[in-house]
């Protein structure tokens, strides 16, 4: 029923058929004792369900898989799933629970083992918006993939994630030339992987080519990150890839298309998008699809219905709990709410809390500039033609509003009033700590926030 299931997906068939296939295949799994499979499932399951309720169902499973798991290496796999349920389940036990295993892994000389722990790392700080500790974890886990007999595409695979995260904190033209580099490094390795590796060449191209994308849109170097995309778009055509990953790219196309005023193109690109993101009930696309037709609508002069869509952004954002695509939907209902409606109240509130959360993630020397440029390259509404702004993100330009959001939870009630939209719970989810406790976050945000 599990493999019909995958089968139907990647011929168009909605996620949801994957789920439901792999939570009845569970149990059976168990009573014939393929612990093995069983972890195959789960995995299965968890690229492509965030939830929390999926985890809460999954996690009985794992842990009588635990109990009777047998030798070491099949013991080691289990216990790697389990904690990256239990991130699911209760974030800050899953992520403490991975460093242990990573320090045990280290301490054997484990170097394989410990440098997918430290990508499991990586990726749940990246999540959680944590981008300076997810480049720490990118760089333990190249410091132990090159100390494995690990084939040359699992190490570029390695290398490719550290060059992403370069991108995304805004390193674009170091992260434009590791991708040159490293697509013509892969460029002479065989198509054809033997058993030393443990990535798909496809997976590693895709990546690198994702990450010039990012870069040269950072850099506004718009049909350059077009030509990277179509590439892209080449490479899952040649490989039949799913229906929901042909979906991102084509998402991606969208998005660029709308940086580049092509408006009408990029409304009908971002209407399939959704169709199918509907379909397959994926939360991220349709908070990032929800996002997009606001800035569209914005750009097109329609501000109430932009406000509108930029609300149901909101919600799905915080449903598929991503913290960048929740950064990304707050910064943008605020300068919608400046642009076309006056209420600078709630638009320094939602202004704020996009700074709080990613400074919630940064360490306290980072001096990263607080804005991030992804919201301008696609039609930032806070932004018009001459590219001037107009008022502070802590709102002290302009509006006076902003004198009675003191409190973290303050903004958090603010921007509460958006169904679905819980502040407080992002933030203790990045930082470990209840978010009245974050007051001092909140005043070095006022203090340097820059005008927007």
């Amino acid at each position: 029923m599990l493999d019909e299931a995958l089968a139907h997906e990647d011929t168009g068939g909605t996620g949801t058929d994957v789920l439901r296939a792999a939570r009845s295949a569970c149990p059976y799994l168990l009573r014939l004792g393929d612990w093995e499979r069983m972890v195959d499932v789960v995995s299965q399951v968890l690229a492509r369900d965030l939830t929390r309720p999926t985890a809460l169902a999954l996690l009985p499973f794992v842990e009588e898989a635990l109990a009777y798991a047998g030798d070491a290496d099949r013991d080691a796999r289990v216990t790697r799933t389990r904690a990256r349920v239990l991130l699911r389940v209760d974030p800050a036990a899953g992520e403490l629970r991975l460093t242990e295993l990573f320090d045990d892994a280290v301490r054997r000389g484990d170097h394989e083992r410990a440098a997918n722990l430290a990508s499991d790392l990586r990726a749940r700080h990246r999540n959680v918006g944590r981008l300076a500790e997810a480049l720490v974890w990118a760089e333990r886990a190249m410091e132990h993939i090159a100390r494995t007999d690990r084939g040359p595409w699992t190490r570029l695979g390695i290398e490719a994630a550290h060059a992403q995260l370069l991108a995304l904190t805004e390193r674009f033209d170091e992260a434009l030339e590791r991708s040159r580099v490293l697509l013509d490094r892969s460029g002479p390795l065989p198509r054809h992987p033997d058993a030393s590796e443990g990535l798909e060449p496809w997976t590693v191209e895709e990546m690198l080519l994702d990450v010039g994308r990012l870069a040269a849109r950072g850099l506004g170097r718009l049909r350059e990150a077009l030509d990277f995309n179509n590439r892209i778009a080449a490479c899952e055509s040649r490989r039949g890839a799913p229906v929901l990953e042909r979906t991102h790219t084509l998402f991606n196309t969208g998005e660029l298309l709308l940086s580049l005023g092509e408006l009408d193109e990029a409304a009908e690109v971002f209407r399939q998008c959704r169709k199918e993101y509907e379909r397959q009930l994926f939360a991220p696309g349709l908070a990032w699809t929800f996002t997009a037709f606001a800035r569209v609508e914005h750009r097109r002069g329609h501000g109430s219905t932009a406000l509108g869509l930029a609300r149901d952004a909101l919600r799905y954002s915080y449903r598929a709990d991503l913290a960048a695509d929740i950064v990304v939907a707050h910064r943008d209902m605020g300068m919608l709410l400046r642009a076309h409606q006056d209420e600078p109240r709630a638009a320094t509130a939602h202004l704020l809390a996009a700074e709080l959360i990613e400074a919630a993630g940064a360490p306290p020397d980072d001096e990263r500039p607080p804005e991030s440029t992804g919201a301008a390259d696609q039609g930032d509404p806070g932004r018009d033609e001459g590219g001037d702004r107009s008022g502070g993100a802590d709102g002290t330009k302009g509006h006076g509003g902003c004198l009675a959001l003191g409190t973290v939870d303050e903004v958090a009630d603010t921007v509460g009033r958006v169904p679905g939209v819980d502040l407080r719970r992002v933030l203790s989810a990045i930082t470990g700590t209840e978010p009245s406790s974050l007051d001092t976050l909140l005043a070095r945000v006022r203090a340097t926030a820059r005008p927007c």
